[in-house]
């Protein structure tokens, strides 16, 4: 019986170790969503987020590409580096969660 207690606890300490990176992970991407929606149409270089927040290069550059995958910003290669800017969609989004008007 005490093991069973013991498994539930673990599992139950993994779960709540799971929701809170998954949170972490949903604030990162509202963070630099945020920071890419307040440069409007110049776009934003990755080290100019990096420079801008208290989050990892790799959890700014994991944030990024989750809102690629969305749809919600879009990568633009040019002679600077890699810009990112919001899509149209990223802009609506915004917009609808009061994070600017486009």
């Amino acid at each position: 019986m005490q093991t069973n207690l013991k498994i539930w606890a673990l599992e139950s300490d993994k779960h709540q170790q799971h929701k809170e990176k998954e949170k972490e992970k949903e604030s990162n991407i509202i963070h630099v969503l945020k920071i890419v929606a307040a440069e409007g149409d110049k776009g934003i270089l990755l080290k100019s987020i990096v420079d801008r927040v208290d989050i990892s290069n790799a959890n700014v550059q994991r944030a990024l590409q989750e809102l690629v995958s969305r749809k919600i910003i879009e990568e633009v290669t040019g002679v600077s580096g890699t810009k990112y800017y919001l899509t149209q969609v990223g802009k609506i989004y915004c917009t609808k969660k009061g994070l600017g008007k486009f």
